[in-house]
């Protein structure tokens, strides 16, 4: 039997419709740029921030954006143990333990809506958010 729709599929040339959404898994629906630039993605449109000011260690933030956010921190070490980690939506993602005096680096992808608590030992010395 021949197929007699309009619609395009992607084996089949045909009618495309154009959207300002995306909204499914249609073969026969184009995405408009507007549609593809309001993709929450991780980098696309966003810049890294200094938010060393504005954010403060074993305190709990959340995620307003309405983008996944990615977080890094330098944190120094003065004691001889020290431990760090970071906290999203209560749930301890990444546990960090020096036994010397150090500086580090962490970071943590937090995705949208999501609370984030950075806990250490130490001091932050810097904290940049890509959002």
């Amino acid at each position: 039997e021949v197929d007699k729709t309009p619609y395009a599929t992607e084996a089949k040339a045909g009618i495309v419709k154009l959207k300002n959404s995306i909204t499914g898994q249609q073969e026969d629906v184009a995405v408009s740029e507007k549609a593809a630039a309001g993709i929450a993605s991780i980098g696309i449109n966003q810049t890294w921030q200094d938010m060393t000011e504005q954010r403060q260690k074993n305190i709990t933030y959340t995620n307003t954006t309405g983008r996944p956010i990615l977080i890094k921190i330098m944190s120094k070490n003065t004691n001889v143990r020290f431990g760090s980690y970071f906290e999203v939506n209560g749930a301890v993602l990444y546990k960090y333990w020096e036994e010397a005096v150090s500086d580090q680096m962490h970071e943590c992808l937090i995705p949208v809506g999501q609370t984030y608590k950075y806990v250490t030992d130490g001091s932050v010395v810097q904290w940049f958010e890509l959002r």
